[in-house]
């Protein structure tokens, strides 16, 4: 039997599947349904889905996430006017499901299935043309991921290939088994994040390195795997046990003195480039040098 992972988050299209699906999962094989809904108005977004994701995450039971952060950036431009996720909220949310090992399914059938699975229903889409743009932003989010979108009409062989479980990275990681670059800053900021991963933030130096990274000719998220030196307590994490975890990395880029002492402690070898904060607060107008240094050490 195939081994499903412990996190799996479902997406879709009103009336494509997800709640049959969720309650399979729950029938068939022990999880939790967790229903995530949108945030409020008064509520910090990526903050909500970060705290619902590391509370799947770290559950003693198995959990499937009927929706989560995906659906925000098709939903609410439709229904609330505005993403209020943004894409770097998205980004970093996508890295820290890829470093948790949490499946993400995408659950959409054919056109006319999928009309009538909605038809009557009192969900969130109330006409079919918003049905239509709604399923085609989901195919396109998973032609981006590489991701086969789960069709029950024609799964003969059920839902569990589209559960399997995923290999996870080491804690205080986010980002893919794919990177051939790791990234290492110094220690997460208590004053500003409340959440013990690299540079988790919309804003600040997490905002500073994500805008730069953007700039960066080449550069694809996919090829990113995200620590910092010490954890939130002060102590050292097991770098070289990191970089081993990571087959394909080829540079290890240390953010600021600090981490590249650590890394030179560690035996591991790094090329430092300035530390974002550092770099923002004394040339702030100066990106374009920032982005300079990062490419040249990328190469």
């Amino acid at each position: 039997m195939t081994t499903a992972a412990s996190v799996i988050i479902l997406e879709g299209p009103d009336g494509g599947g997800k709640t049959t699906l969720a309650r399979w999962l729950r029938d068939q094989r022990g999880y939790q349904i967790v229903k995530t809904n949108a945030p409020s108005l008064k509520e910090n977004v990526f903050k909500s889905y970060t705290d619902s994701l590391l509370a799947a995450v770290e559950s003693d039971q198995p959990t499937v996430l009927d929706r989560h952060y995906l659906g925000e950036g098709i939903y609410g431009p439709l229904l609330r006017g505005e993403d209020r996720l943004s894409r770097q909220g998205r980004d970093l949310l996508e890295r820290l499901t890829a470093a948790c090992g949490v499946r993400l399914v995408i659950c959409s059938p054919p056109w006319a299935e999928l009309v009538k699975g909605w038809a009557g229903k009192d969900d969130l889409l109330k006409r079919q043309a918003q049905l239509r743009q709604v399923r085609q932003a989901y195919l396109s989010e998973a032609r981006r991921l590489g991701l086969e979108v789960y069709d029950w009409t024609r799964a003969t062989a059920g839902p569990a290939p589209y559960l399997k479980a995923t290999s996870s990275l080491p804690n205080g990681v986010t980002g893919y088994h794919t990177a051939d670059v790791l990234f290492i800053g110094e220690r997460a900021g208590k004053k500003t994040v409340v959440w013990d991963l690299p540079f988790h933030n919309v804003t600040g130096s997490a905002r500073y390195l994500w805008d730069t990274l953007q700039s960066v000719n080449g550069w694809e998220e996919r090829r990113g795997a995200w620590t910092n030196a010490f954890d939130a307590e002060g102590k050292p994490r097991a770098l070289w046990m990191i970089v081993n975890a990571l087959p394909r990395v080829r540079r290890v880029i240390t953010l600021g003195e600090v981490a590249d002492c650590e890394c030179v402690r560690q035996g591991v070898n790094n090329v430092v480039v300035p530390h974002p904060q550092y770099w923002r607060r004394f040339h702030r107008n100066d990106m374009i040098t920032y982005t300079k240094k990062l490419e040249d050490a990328i190469r």
